[in-house]
């Protein structure tokens, strides 16, 4: 019966229809939480390819309001720079390869086109993001790695993502950006250009409440 009601072409201006997603607006209409963990590549153009790609693993949280998804993301870079650089540190140029990166970012998605379980969404995000030149150690007898230096940037970005979900509401996706950046590094190597990030996400949706309404009406969505 269920079937028949959501079938367009059948029931139109019933009490019966209206009755029917008067009940399942109720629960579509809910937001759920959102998660998801992600691994992919950080590329680097400009000044800034010296540094070389770098692998990044990171994870997200936030909540999905019918199309729109609101998220906090973080992720780590790593493995040493492909090039030698130079940074300013108590106004001595020093000499490294040393890249260990943070990122924390407040994203928005919103869904443009949905056909069946394949869901395509435009990104946009405002981020801090950085990397540190210098592993710091204060427990040695060097006195030249206690004091550490970072190199850090407003991140503005955009891009496009595609993910494929689930019957128990995970999925399997994957995401591209492309990262306004201004690395500044005062004193040493020009790094200024922006970057571009490739990840693979594995997440899902969480609201039990919502997911056995929506099934006990047996609304597809």
């Amino acid at each position: 019966m269920y079937d028949e009601i959501q079938n367009p072409e059948k029931y139109k201006g019933t009490k019966l229809k209206e009755y029917y997603y008067n009940q399942v607006n109720i629960y579509v209409n809910q937001a759920d939480f959102h998660w998801a963990v992600f691994s992919g590549v950080w590329a680097p153009f400009g000044q800034a390819s010296l540094l070389g790609n770098h692998p990044l693993l990171g994870f997200e949280f936030g909540s999905k309001y019918r199309k729109t998804y609101f998220n906090v993301s973080m992720y780590l870079k790593f493995a040493n720079a492909t090039n030698n650089y130079t940074f300013l540190l108590a106004d001595s140029a020093r000499v490294t390869n040393h890249f260990f990166g943070g990122y924390i970012e407040l994203d928005c998605e919103r869904e443009i086109l949905k056909i069946r379980r394949n869901e395509f969404n435009i990104l946009a995000g405002i981020a801090w993001d950085g990397f540190d030149t210098i592993e710091t150690n204060t427990n040695d007898d060097r006195t030249d790695n206690d004091k550490g230096k970072s190199i850090n940037s407003l991140n503005l970005n955009v891009g496009l993502g595609y993910r494929y979900i689930f019957k128990n509401s995970a999925y399997l996706g994957i995401r591209g950006k492309y990262n306004f950046v201004n690395y500044k590094n005062v004193g040493g190597t020009d790094l200024s250009g922006h970057t571009v990030t490739i990840a693979f996400v594995y997440g899902g949706f969480l609201n039990s409440m919502k997911s056995y309404n929506l099934e006990r009406y047996n609304y597809h969505y």
